[in-house]
């Protein structure tokens, strides 16, 4: 087992990824003032996206079924958890 995110295992023989990136950013805002320079705010966290890519192979691993499984859970509009092969939890997670 590679990763988990929801109900779907992501393993060689249904949707492997090769590669994991993470962007976390955070927000600032600008606030002008006079016959002074400007201060900036802190307004919060920022989006968190983890982008999975790979190749789908279909006549090796999953191909539609893992992908219809994965497109199921998109369609409940809820966040699901994502957690990797050796027990880190990035976190709860929608499809995009």
């Amino acid at each position: 087992m590679m990763m988990i995110y929801g109900m779907f295992v992501f393993e060689l023989r249904t949707l492997p990824h090769q590669q994991l990136q993470q962007n976390k950013s955070w927000r600032h805002v600008k606030n002008e003032r006079v016959n002074r320079s400007a201060s900036w705010q802190y307004i919060g966290a920022g989006d968190d996206r983890i982008v999975l890519s790979g190749v789908l192979y279909p006549e090796i691993t999953g191909g539609e079924v893992s992908l219809s499984l994965l497109t199921t859970q998109a369609y409940t509009g809820r966040p699901w958890p994502l957690i990797d092969g050796v027990g880190q939890i990035y976190g709860m997670y929608v499809l995009d």
